[in-house]
């Protein structure tokens, strides 16, 4: 989402996304605006991850290039045999 953040007169912050064209946000002090972001990005992963375990639940990668545990255990044995050496 393209947006911007905009100090207002009264010092707090505001943002304006390109995307309405509107304020999403304002009267937001510093520490509020940055949880706020935190708390947005946060979902955005947890939306992206419950995607890709239900695509590999289903056994549709998402990726063609997505690895299975079969595909990538042998890797896991020869790191162990390497360690123990």
């Amino acid at each position: 989402m393209g947006r911007n953040i905009i100090k207002q007169p009264n010092g707090l912050y505001a943002q304006w996304s390109t995307i309405v064209d509107d304020l999403i946000t304002w009267n937001m002090t510093k520490e509020e605006l940055i949880q706020w972001r935190i708390d947005e990005a946060a979902e955005g992963i947890r939306e992206d991850v419950e995607i890709y375990i239900k695509s590999i639940e289903l056994n549709t990668p998402k990726y063609s290039w997505w690895k299975t545990w079969d595909d990538v255990s042998g890797k896991m044995k020869k790191m162990v045999l390497r360690e123990n050496k």
